[in-house]
């Protein structure tokens, strides 16, 4: 997080950024009852959780440290249209960042805002038919990106094919690894198959792997063998 901010132009996070941050995950996680952890993996992926983060756009802005849908909560307002190259770099820029704003860009992306949904409501829907918590959670990382998920294919629809994988790999500890890593995984001394391909196995076989990946037990499961 020290270093996240560089390739936007702005500030890194400070200390007591960092500790307001972690305080709003925290807070935000016991108001919705999504876990902080999960909460903190999308973070990473969708600002490397940096504060000052820039306003992404397309059909609508995504602002905040979850690149929420058209949320208040930002420290930055220049904004980058996925479609036109550059950004705009007029806007304000806050630093230090409030902890009132750094909270208001963690509540948006989790709880929703009055333009679209957050995690909460993606896992409302994701937790339907799901068998397990985990396989919940890995959909609702696959909502959260594109918008709905498809059972035989968490890299399907759109938007970021490797985003399921990538979130799987950060709650497995791998946090500063880039997206699209592939990491073995191994149960139980048998490795099973890269991670990133298992978004494409069936949904019975796949579930299998995700119940294992929400255990979180070392002796079951080792992350190894970065490619």
């Amino acid at each position: 997080m020290k270093i996240g901010c560089e390739q936007w132009g702005v500030p890194n996070d400070s200390d007591q950024e960092i500790a307001d941050m972690k305080a709003a995950i925290l807070s935000v996680s016991n108001i919705t009852s999504i876990d902080a952890r999960f909460i903190l993996a999308i973070i990473m992926q969708e600002s490397v959780g940096c504060v000052r983060v820039i306003t992404t756009a397309w059909s609508h802005a995504n602002p905040g440290l979850m690149q929420s849908f058209n949320g208040t909560g930002t420290c930055n307002g220049n904004a980058a249209n996925i479609a036109i190259p550059g950004v705009d770099a007029s806007a304000q820029v806050w630093t230090p960042c409030p902890a009132d704003r750094i909270e208001q860009q963690v509540l948006d992306g989790t709880n929703g805002t009055v333009w679209g949904p957050g995690l909460r409501q993606d896992m409302e829907i994701a937790s339907q038919n799901a068998t397990s918590d985990a396989q919940a959670y890995y959909r609702t990382a696959r909502i959260y990106n594109g918008g709905r998920f498809i059972v035989s294919d968490l890299s399907q629809p759109c938007c970021t094919t490797s985003y399921v994988s990538d979130i799987a790999n950060r709650l497995m500890g791998w946090v500063h690894a880039p997206r699209n890593y592939v990491c073995d995984v191994w149960i139980e001394g048998h490795r099973v198959w890269p991670l990133r391909s298992f978004v494409s196995l069936a949904e019975d076989t796949r579930s299998l792997v995700l119940s294992a990946l929400g255990t979180k037990i070392p002796d079951e499961i080792a992350m190894i063998a970065m490619r």
